[in-house]
């Protein structure tokens, strides 16, 4: 043995080995892999990974995972400064669409990217004031229609909170100015596309019938009305059609209209309450069925 070591044909031998091992190990193999792979004990490689620690040559699992996760953050950080979908990521850096959110999570909630998507949001609401389609943007950005598509929507919701904010001050305010009617007069317009695109929250109610007290005009009445039906907001929109009787501004023929709408929402409101009675009724029905057959 001592004469081999004076060889130093030991030595070499276990250089090798651990060239081998350290290879492997980089390559993500686990302990038992590199014993079966190279034909020696587990006890050995265990030995050998020590040694290759102590010299710096490796880096413990944990901290490989680590460095792992990091660069991939790093990776998603450029993915999402370039506009890809979350879809898209996971097909280029080849693993789940979860992985993906999870990671996008982790950023958003350490701030590592929301400059990031900031600034191309920017770019895009400028790129699209000045007329340029969604496809031209996408083209000139080099990302995906969709992500332009999914900026517009998100700076247009962001422009219609400030507006309702501002709306709902002028309504506190008003006191008859002819700026505030063309305000709301604006904002019913917008409101009214929306609802015909099936875009209108339901959340918005209470500023268009804050409007509406207001303007005490019979359009906005009967589109107000419209939409707290649509919306089944039944008990409120009849409280709403009880006030709009006691407005001086509309015609008896308007308040016609407006008793044939509320004869309307009590209908609706009958129907979806006789509705989910039976439906109740149905669910108690085979519950009896089953504990029948028991």
């Amino acid at each position: 043995m001592k004469k081999l070591e004076e060889q130093g044909e030991i030595g070499n031998s276990i250089e090798e080995r651990r060239n081998k091992v350290e290879k492997l190990h980089k390559e993500g193999k686990t302990q038992q892999e590199m014993a079966q792979i190279l034909g020696y004990s587990k006890a050995t490689i265990i030995k050998d990974i020590a040694y290759l620690k102590e010299q710096g040559r490796i880096i413990g699992r944990r901290q490989m995972q680590q460095k792992i996760q990091e660069e991939r953050r790093k990776e998603i950080k450029k993915l999402i400064k370039d506009g890809k979908t979350q879809k898209e990521m996971a097909q280029q850096l080849k693993c789940s669409e979860m992985a993906i959110s999870n990671e996008v999570k982790y950023l958003e909630e350490h701030g590592e990217v929301s400059d990031l998507i900031q600034e191309r949001r920017k770019i895009v609401k400028e790129l699209y004031k000045k007329g340029k389609t969604q496809k031209e943007i996408a083209q000139e950005l080099k990302v995906s229609v969709s992500t332009i598509s999914n900026d517009i929507t998100y700076w247009k919701q962001q422009e219609r909170m400030v507006s309702e904010t501002q709306i709902m001050k002028l309504c506190e305010e008003f006191d008859g100015q002819e700026e505030s009617l063309i305000s709301f007069r604006i904002y019913i317009t917008e409101c009214k596309n929306r609802f015909r695109q099936g875009k209108l929250q339901k959340e918005e109610i209470s500023t268009i019938e804050r409007i509406t007290e207001r303007t005490k005009s019979y359009g906005d009445i009967i589109f107000c009305l419209k939409i707290e039906l649509r919306y089944r907001q039944f008990k409120r929109a009849m409280q709403f059609a009880n006030y709009q009787m006691n407005n001086e501004t509309l015609t008896e023929e308007q308040k016609d209209n407006i008793r044939k709408l509320k004869q309307q929402i009590q209908k609706a409101n009958d129907t979806y309450i006789a509705t989910r009675e039976l439906k109740k009724g149905g669910k108690i029905q085979q519950a009896v069925l089953l504990e029948t057959e028991r």
